[in-house]
């Protein structure tokens, strides 16, 4: 697998003067999926900044951190451990759920797992 690449480094220019159309730059950034570290930060200094992709090229910038996972596939199951926590995994485009029951017979990509069937529990 490659190394993640973050997609850019800037250097931070500080002016007394607010930004005009003169100032105008575009970013263009080859396609592929950079995750970033931390946040993207723009205000209103950036108002003449572009950022867009090359050509035709699919890029998605994402705050996720790539998993290196042992997936093991019996038929259309995909099973793969993963310790330490997060609030959402997903496999190529596809949301991933936790291991539930009763199993949830209509199941589709990006489907909330908060849905029913849900066990009753009766006679306390």
């Amino acid at each position: 697998m490659e190394e993640p690449q973050p997609c850019c480094r800037a250097t931070e220019i500080h002016t007394t003067n607010p930004p005009g159309p003169e100032d105008a730059v575009t970013i263009t950034i080859r396609g592929g999926v950079y995750y970033q570290d931390s946040m993207v930060k723009l205000g209103r200094r950036d108002q003449y900044l572009t950022i867009k992709n090359y050509e035709e090229e699919e890029v998605s910038l994402s705050g996720g951190v790539p998993l290196d996972i042992a997936w093991q596939k019996e038929g259309g199951v995909h099973t793969g451990v993963f310790t330490g926590s997060c609030s959402g995994a997903y496999y190529g485009e596809h949301r991933l759920l936790p291991a539930r029951s009763p199993n949830i017979e209509e199941w589709g990509p990006n489907r909330n797992i908060a849905v029913g069937p849900y066990h009753t529990v009766h006679d306390l």
